[in-house]
């Protein structure tokens, strides 16, 4: 199975006036960390390398997983950023631990109900250097916005504008890519993936970018009103089975 990255290093500044003493990946989902929370769905789909890319509050994270009893299930690698280097940086930084030659990123805020199987299935079926998870959605003022065609390639990125070019389509913040996108980028750079990277590559590999849609439940809970959605939204997931055995 691919290494799976999360990105867990941004500060959360709207969400600090709520958890101002966790970093936002810890915010507690009824009283279990969402990151425990996104590690436990994408596991259950049997997913055992997990990546976690660390910077504002890194050893609030390191203490949390120390006692956490599926930490010793999985495993777990920490990736420190000294400094802020961006989504695509925090990668770059992770390299050397991501040991498959396709790997997921996954928002350390974001939660959405993705068939992973499916996911890969679709990647390997279209011989794809990379898949996004995309949701449907009218409001594109919080999330960058994307464009595909009628076979699900994309065509067009945009960022968090409120009238995208004929999108129904919101960045569900799910990424499965092939290593090779990440070999030319600069060590200890800031650098986007998201301003940078996927318009760089769409104009390179045009016809081997894709979306993947998922209707199902989706949210970023990154602002205090989110947040509060995601108490209800996310209990019916905060039990899954992994091996076999019920994690809760």
């Amino acid at each position: 199975m691919p290494t799976v990255i999360i990105l867990a290093g941004g500060k959360g500044t709207r969400l600090q006036k709520v958890i101002s003493a966790l970093p936002k990946p810890l915010a507690p989902i009824n009283t279990e960390p969402f990151l425990f929370l996104l590690i436990k769905y994408i596991a259950s789909y049997g997913f055992i390398d997990f990546v976690l890319c660390t910077g504002h509050m890194a050893s609030a994270i390191e203490e949390a997983l120390a006692s956490w009893p599926l930490s010793k299930t999985l495993n777990i690698t920490i990736s420190k950023e000294s400094k802020p280097l961006g989504t695509a940086g925090a990668i770059k930084h992770a390299e050397t631990h991501i040991h498959s030659d396709n790997f997921i990123v996954v928002n350390g805020d974001t939660f959405i109900n993705l068939n992973y199987h499916h996911y890969l299935n679709c990647f390997t079926e279209n011989n794809a250097l990379a898949l996004l998870a995309l949701f449907p959605s009218k409001d594109h003022s919080a999330s960058g916005s994307v464009c595909i065609d009628n076979q699900n390639r994309i065509t067009g990125f945009y960022e968090k504008m409120a009238t995208p070019p004929t999108s129904p389509y919101i960045n569900a913040g799910v990424y499965l890519l092939n290593k090779r996108i990440i070999l030319s980028l600069k060590p200890n750079a800031n650098i986007s993936l998201e301003t940078t990277v996927f318009p760089e590559i769409l104009s390179k590999y045009k016809q081997r970018i894709y979306g993947f849609v998922c209707p199902g439940d989706f949210i970023d809970i990154g602002t205090p009103d989110n947040y509060d959605k995601s108490q209800h939204l996310l209990k019916k997931y905060q039990t899954v089975t992994i091996n076999n055995k019920k994690s809760v």
